[in-house]
């Protein structure tokens, strides 16, 4: 728990910045916004963690070109965040304590005991005083933002029907299928070297052959099958395409309801799949999707009226990125 933050309306980051972070200033000012100053330091304290992550993606010059883009939106982030609580702070809106005990005890209650949150605060540096202090902010963040987002987003029924009529393919459930499976394994010498394993091959023919005859498929995957799910008879579940294999998915989703696939080879073994069940794309009806319309239209406009009003409150601050 490096940091806490709140996504508002998809688009406003809050930061909380604790104070020995504060504390190791370097002497470089990264922006200033009206009277305070983000520091190299304090933008460290969150990239640095997005700085790993990238690093097992990326090498060389796309990764110092995708850490210069995360770094951009991490900085402009936090200059909307300190806009927005320098405007809640302008406008007088308060926050009681009994809010911020809320989120504190919110936070405890995904601990075992108090003296293991203690004991995450004091490993994270941080004070309760600190993790009240950052709440308050957030509060604060979320009220303005209710008040000058939220509030001034209405959706019509009108704007329901029309979205129905003619953004049907956004609405659409996708095509999905229930599965079971039972898996053979190479040898770790085969899958290192990328070979067959002919052994495991016959074995699963054999599987394979004894289903075809009648036999159980969730019974043999109980008695046979390698893998995490043997105990519950090779059941996977349901899965959507773009989930699995593409090699594994091509032959999958062509099968109807009730077939065995042929046996499938990956490279850490083999494979054959039963499809349970199966349902085609098709779009709900209104009743049961006009929930769903509301919240994805209120979303386009709240993230519409978040843009505009920041916007509005840039124009009217003093903003330097150095």
């Amino acid at each position: 728990m490096r940091r806490f933050a709140l996504l508002i309306g998809g688009f406003l980051f809050f930061e909380l910045t604790p104070a020995w972070a504060q504390r190791q200033i370097v002497d470089r000012v990264v922006a200033v916004i009206n009277d305070e100053a983000i520091t190299q330091s304090e933008l460290e304290v969150y990239l640095r963690p997005l700085y790993e992550s990238l690093k097992e993606q990326y090498q060389g010059e796309e990764l110092n070109r995708q850490l210069n883009e995360v770094r951009l939106k991490l900085l402009n982030q936090m200059i909307e965040d300190r806009l927005v609580f320098q405007e809640s702070k302008e406008l007088g809106i308060t926050v009681d304590d009994s809010e911020i005990d809320a989120m504190v005890n919110e936070v405890k209650r995904r601990f075992s005991s108090e003296t293991e949150f203690d004991q995450m605060l004091a490993a994270q540096r941080y004070s309760l005083a600190e993790l009240r202090e950052g709440f308050q902010r957030q509060i604060a963040i979320r009220k303005l933002h209710d008040m000058e987002v939220r509030a001034h987003v209405v959706v019509s029924p009108r704007e329901i029907e029309d979205f129905y009529k003619n953004r049907n393919p956004e609405l659409a459930e996708e095509e999905k299928i229930k599965i079971r499976s039972i898996t053979l394994r190479k040898t770790k010498e085969a899958e290192e070297k990328g070979l067959s394993d002919e052994a495991a091959r016959k074995k699963l023919e054999s599987v394979e052959a004894r289903i075809r005859t009648g036999e159980s498929f969730e019974a043999l995957a109980r008695e046979f099958s390698e893998d995490a799910r043997a105990k519950e008879g090779g059941l996977v579940g349901w899965v959507r395409r773009g989930e699995m294999l593409p090699a594994i998915e091509e032959h999958l989703f062509k099968l109807p309801a009730g077939a065995i696939s042929p046996l499938l080879e990956t490279p850490q073994g083999y494979h054959l799949f039963k499809i349970e069940e199966k349902t085609v794309s098709q779009v709900p009806s209104l009743e049961e999707v006009r929930e769903k319309i509301r919240a994805m239209i209120f979303r386009e406009k709240a993230g519409k009226r978040f843009k505009e009003w920041m916007n509005q409150l840039k124009a009217r601050a003093y903003i330097s990125v150095r």
